[in-house]
């Protein structure tokens, strides 16, 4: 009897406590900012699902967390793909920037991420495949 009694008394309780559980996780998702500078693979990967998520991505990966000063993810819109780099300096950003322009990379950039868009056979590599990350994170 005692049995029923306990796992009747956790179907109740089961579904109030993953509520609170995910009514947690999600305050945590909305405090973090764009402008919350990384420390770790974990929060470099918080702002990147961030703006994958605002910016419409329908894929979302890990690329390069082992990485010193920066970590990598992909974005998948379509049929193009997009490379988020979430930065832990302004020295690992500026030196990024400069890359991308020596490259005729176009890009798009906060003060702790950048946006371009992978190298993919046959595609043009345009400013304007960016402009989804551009309106949505300004």
């Amino acid at each position: 009897m005692k049995k029923g009694h306990t796992s009747a008394r956790r179907l109740r309780y089961g579904p109030a406590f993953l509520a609170l559980i995910g009514s947690l996780v999600a305050c945590r998702t909305e405090t973090v900012s764009l402008q919350q500078r990384p420390t770790d693979p974990e929060s470099a990967r918080t702002v990147a699902e961030l703006i994958a998520r605002r910016s419409g991505c329908t894929g979302f990966e890990d690329y390069d967390l082992n990485a010193k000063g920066h970590w990598d993810f992909t974005c998948q819109v379509g049929d193009q793909m997009f490379l988020l780099r979430s930065v832990s300096s302004s020295l690992d950003r500026a030196t990024r920037i400069a890359e991308l322009r020596a490259a005729n990379q176009p890009f798009e950039a906060g003060e702790t991420w950048l946006i371009w868009e992978f190298d993919s056979p046959g595609q043009s590599q345009s400013a304007t495949h960016l402009a989804r990350f551009r309106d949505a994170l300004r």
